[in-house]
């Protein structure tokens, strides 16, 4: 058991230093991507408490991100602050963050690229959950409950997917993003499903203590945990961000049916011998 946790504990320490020497050789700067966790509970503590709880540095509209690549925040163009309570109600959905920067009808935040913007921002982040509790549970707990598939997700099954997909002149290409549009509201992209048949063969297992095996355990926890990470830390109700649980469940099946299978086998064996 030592040997295996061990092991586990060495290619998870190659894994990080991988991706991250991966990323530093990849990115030639910081993007401070979390401040998409920020806004997002922002905006919507906002919207459902009715003050403005997003930090001033946002009517700066116009401040170009210090960011060698960048995209112009939507409507950028019309020279207007987006610090009004009309404004943010078009940049919240509850399901995804996608209107808050570059898509929907209001005015999108502008990016920020700096230590001590993300410094602010953070700071008013935290400041709202404290004072509006409930408010944050309830935007987390919505886009939890799109994301793991007990509302429906309005938005395509990936962002860069419309409806108008099909029409598009490399439509030779659309193959696959077609089949995710047309089966997008099936039991196939409902993450629930695979959670409940995770817990429903720990449960088994549990009764059958011979199927409890420390490699069911270890699978079921990491994805598990995995998918309980993200109602924090999600942004957007896409499915996608949970397909982890699906391979994980099919290797639980399959393992224990071959586990089940083998003990019975051993089984049948001994009333022989007897």
């Amino acid at each position: 058991m030592e040997q295996k946790i061990a092991a586990g504990l060495a290619i998870f320490a190659l894994l990080y230093g991988s991706v991250s020497t991966a990323n530093k050789q990849l990115t030639s700067q910081p993007s401070y991507v979390v401040q998409s966790l920020y806004t997002f509970d922002l905006v919507g503590i906002s919207v459902r408490t009715g003050q403005i709880y997003l930090p001033d540095i946002y009517n700066d509209f116009k401040k170009k991100p210090k960011l060698i690549h960048f995209w112009p925040p939507h409507n950028w163009e019309k020279n207007a602050s987006p610090l009004t309570m009309d404004n943010l109600r078009l940049l919240y959905d509850p399901t995804t963050n996608m209107n808050i920067y570059f898509y929907g009808d209001g005015l999108g935040l502008r990016f920020l690229s700096t230590p001590e913007e993300i410094t602010i921002l953070r700071t008013a982040w935290l400041a709202a959950i404290i004072k509006e509790p409930m408010a944050y549970l309830k935007v987390r707990a919505e886009l939890f409950s799109t994301m793991i598939g007990l509302k429906p997700y309005g938005a395509a099954p990936y962002y860069c997917i419309g409806e108008n997909s099909a029409d598009s002149q490399h439509s030779e290409m659309m193959s696959l993003p077609n089949f995710y549009l047309e089966y997008k509201d099936s039991w196939l992209f409902k993450p629930i499903v695979y959670i409940a048949l995770i817990i429903g063969c720990l449960a088994i297992a549990y009764r059958k203590r011979y199927l409890l095996q420390p490699e069911l355990i270890a699978l079921s926890s990491s994805a598990l945990l995995y998918t309980a990470g993200y109602a924090l830390i999600g942004v957007s109700g896409d499915a996608r961000y949970l397909y982890w649980v699906i391979p994980v469940s099919i290797i639980i099946v399959l393992n224990m049916a071959y586990s089940e299978l083998i003990y019975r086998r051993i089984q049948k064996r001994e009333r022989h011998w007897c």
